[in-house]
Parts: C-alpha cells; sequence; structure tokens
C-alpha cells in the first residue's frame, strides 16, 4: 500500500524476470481515488496505532488483481491456489472482494488479530472473517506454527 516501499522493492528486485509490484489497495470495491495510510486502510480497527503517511491511490477487488494478472502475456490460466495475507484489518474487505463462483483458493490463510488494536476489536474480526469463510463452504483447521496469528481455511465442499 505503500508505493514509495514498492518502488523499493522494484529497484532491488529488477533483475528477477516477471515480478509483478502493483500499488493497489486489495478492498472489496474499484475505487480510483482512495485514501489510506501506509498499511491501514480500515481505520476503525486502529484506534491506538497512527500512520506517519497518508496516499491516494488505487483500490481494487481481488477479483479485478486475478484479472490482471490474468492479461499478463502467459497467463491466461492463472488461479490462486493459495491466499496468504496480512492486511491489518481489512480481512473483510479482501473476501467480500472475491468472486467465489470464479475464484475458490485451496488454501487460505489470514491474520485478524492485531497488536495495534483492542482486544474486542480482534475477537469481532476473528469472528468476522470465521464466519465469512464458513458460509463460503470453507473449515477453519488449527496450525499450531502460528495459530496466534494466522488462521488456516481449507474447503469443505467440492469445487
Amino acid at each position: 500500500m505503500n508505493p514509495d516501499k514498492n518502488a523499493i522493492l522494484r529497484e532491488k528486485f529488477s533483475d528477477i524476470p516477471n515480478l509483478h509490484i502493483w500499488d493497489y489497495v486489495i478492498w472489496h470495491e474499484n475505487i480510483e481515488n482512495f485514501r489510506h495510510g501506509d498499511y491501514v486502510a480500515v481505520t476503525h480497527w486502529h484506534e491506538a496505532k497512527c500512520t506517519n503517511w497518508a496516499f491516494t491511490g488505487e483500490a481494487i477487488t481481488f477479483q479485478t488483481l486475478l484479472e490482471k494478472i490474468r492479461a499478463l502475456p502467459g497467463h491466461e490460466d492463472a488461479a490462486v491456489r493459495g491466499l496468504h495475507a496480512n492486511i491489518e484489518g481489512s480481512e473483510s474487505n479482501l473476501l467480500q472482494g472475491i468472486d467465489w463462483e470464479a475464484s475458490r483458493p485451496w488454501v487460505i490463510r489470514l491474520s485478524p488479530r492485531h497488536g495495534s488494536v483492542s482486544p474486542e476489536r480482534n475477537q469481532e474480526n476473528d469472528i468476522l472473517v470465521k464466519e465469512t469463510l464458513t458460509k463460503r463452504g470453507y473449515s477453519f483447521v488449527p496450525d499450531d506454527r502460528d495459530e496466534d496469528e494466522y488462521l488456516t481455511f481449507y474447503p469443505t465442499i467440492e469445487f
């Protein structure tokens, strides 16, 4: 979400072929002029922490991102098999922007618990993620590696 940091990454990894670093915020709708922080888009999840950077950029849905990937030469059949995200309280926005008929990752790992927010808000976000993915045909599977931060989901139905 920080175009300045993305520019550094582009320079650092410029020798890697087929690496794409885009300046988009993943959201539940496409918004051309989207105001956001360095890594925080949903400020109500982050009353305890401020960001020092403010940007205006483009917000896109997960599905729009997939379309942009598929528009790259040789990527027409691209599929997302795994979704692993730590997006500081915007997990519900990410999930709302997925066309579940067109894209169903085989595994989803999200980090809905954040140190910069109250325990109550973390619990709300945790419940929201679990309820959303359960309704979409996924089951929560405890993962001892990092269960204190990430939640892991696998499909419960064949797709």
